[in-house]
């Protein structure tokens, strides 16, 4: 049976996202894993969501090397999940339905990371989200840049950098 394709900011039956609002951390973590079945895998979890920032939680557990430390691949997986989730939650919170995708992304591996761990998007800077809204509204497409960190015992282990493109579903 071929898998329901959906958008994070639609409302058909199969989707549990709707327009106008943040979705909660709860129908967030719900659509990663049914719509990107290795965020399941992984045990991925949306801890906060917000036009501040976005927060996910990952064991160790199912994301370790032959090390015992977390896997790079899923490193930079959390990292991209984190961003992308942050603009298209920001994206549903102001009513846009929208195609996003990761165009380029680039990670910094600086520390190991040997436990549970957490990512965060950060929000952009207030003039970078109006210049991208901007383009967005008078063109229906533009793209944004966004940074995800991960940071186990506030040692920096992981600076993300990725291009998102932003395309208006009419």
């Amino acid at each position: 049976m071929a898998a329901t394709r959906c958008l994070l900011n639609t409302t058909p039956a199969s989707c549990d996202l709707a327009l106008g609002s943040w979705p909660t951390p709860t129908a967030l973590t719900t659509y990663l894993h049914h719509h990107i079945p290795l965020t399941a895998a992984m045990q991925l979890s949306v801890q906060q969501a917000s036009e501040q920032g976005l927060t996910l939680q990952l064991p160790l557990a199912p994301n370790h090397n032959h090390q015992g430390t977390a896997f790079g691949g899923s490193l930079s997986t959390a990292a991209t999940v984190a961003a992308w989730s942050y603009l298209s939650g920001r994206l549903a919170a102001n009513r846009v339905r929208a195609v996003v995708v990761v165009a380029r992304a680039e990670q910094r591996f600086l520390a190991p990371v040997a436990e549970d761990f957490v990512v965060h998007a950060i929000a952009p800077d207030e003039s970078d989200w109006a210049e991208f809204w901007q383009r967005l509204q008078h063109k229906g497409r533009a793209s944004l840049t966004l940074t995800a960190k991960i940071k186990p015992n506030e040692e920096l282990a992981l600076v993300f950098e990725g291009r998102f493109h932003v395309s208006v579903i009419e």
